[in-house]
């Protein structure tokens, strides 16, 4: 079962008695145990919630812990937590494992024993085998788009914040969460909402606001180009080009942000001359919905041969690069010169 299973278990008083936590989320798992102390055990944790470590304690350690009984209560809770479940755990740790094997075997009512194992799954040996059909699994996954989403939303509500349309959804791109090569975890997350939220004005964020924590100096920058090149604003667009050189940022990075998103101007314009839906535009696109609306609104300030335009004289510009020593930022200070001129 996954974590949100779990946890309406425990809303239904029907924790389970031992538990295989496949720990992949740390943050799910330390609210797992908090849930343990402070909903399973109502608090009552001073002898009858204890902790321990599989990679250090002993087989009669184990044993101590699990045959204690709960004082002034009916369960008592014992975590192992780093389960000694891996390939290379089968040796050296027999007789731990021999241990909980023992102890599932009895069945102690008062005991509620829950294995935290930090992989992607244990290695089925010997021992494990032995025991592996008393445990029922919690999977504590790493969360998917959507759960993400309402991770934010939970946790602004505890803050008592009204996120404005969008915040939610940038909190979630720019934690890079969703991308598991990055390793973040929902700590990460939990640390930029917290950010974003100490700037509510009134109990609402607006997405201005969020921004401004969000996004580092250069990508601050560069949403502004692209709204400055949007509003066809060549004033403001040269002046954050200057601003942008001046952090010493690659120019190509600009330069392929800068042609995609005339290229997403000239696609909303086409299919807005086309009627198509803006889910179906989004898609086609692959935009996010707050980024279609801006774009939308602004496509009004081309012609569909301007953003043609545009979107060629950014073509030449990158094959003059590939092909022959050529300075890019000259020919940028000059396309963004032309910004202001019609037809562009």
């Amino acid at each position: 079962m996954r974590y949100t299973e779990w946890i309406k278990k425990v809303d239904a008083k029907q924790p389970g008695r031992f538990l295989l936590a496949i720990v992949e989320e740390p943050f799910l798992w330390d609210t797992m145990q908090r849930v343990l102390q402070e909903d399973v055990l109502g608090g009552k944790t001073a002898f009858n919630y204890e902790a321990l470590d599989g990679k250090t304690t002993s087989p009669s350690q184990f044993e101590a812990a699990v045959s204690t009984l709960p004082l002034f209560a009916e369960q008592r809770v014992v975590v192992l937590d780093h389960a000694p479940l891996g390939r290379d755990d089968a040796k050296v740790y027999d007789a731990l494992l021999s241990a909980i094997g023992a102890c599932l075997k009895t069945h102690p009512d008062h005991l509620l024993l829950v294995l935290g194992y930090h992989g992607a799954q244990p290695f089925r040996g010997k021992q494990f085998k032995t025991f592996e059909q008393e445990l029922a699994r919690v999977e504590l996954s790493r969360l998917d788009g959507s759960e993400l989403l309402a991770f934010i939303r939970k946790r602004y509500r505890a803050a008592g914040v009204t996120p404005e349309p969008g915040v939610v959804e940038r909190v979630a791109e720019s934690s890079e969460y969703r991308d598991a090569k990055l390793n973040r975890t929902l700590y990460d997350v939990q640390n930029l909402v917290d950010r974003t939220a100490a700037l509510a004005q009134d109990g609402t964020l607006t997405l201005e606001s969020a921004e401004s924590v969000l996004v580092p100096p250069a990508d601050r920058n560069i949403f502004a180009l692209m709204d400055a090149v949007s509003a066809r604003d060549s004033q403001k667009a040269l002046l954050l080009f200057d601003q942008y050189q001046a952090l010493g940022e690659e120019t190509f990075r600009l330069f392929y942000l800068l042609a995609r998103h005339v290229r997403n101007l000239l696609g909303v314009k086409r299919a807005t001359e086309q009627n198509a839906s803006a889910r179906t535009t989004e898609e086609r696109l692959k935009i996010k919905p707050f980024e279609y609306d801006k774009l939308r609104r602004a496509v009004g300030h081309f012609s569909e041969a301007e953003l043609l335009a545009m979107h060629d004289a950014l073509y030449t510009m990158e094959t003059r690069v590939k092909t022959e020593p050529f300075r890019l930022e000259p020919a940028l200070d000059v396309f963004f010169a032309r910004l202001g001129q019609k037809p562009y």
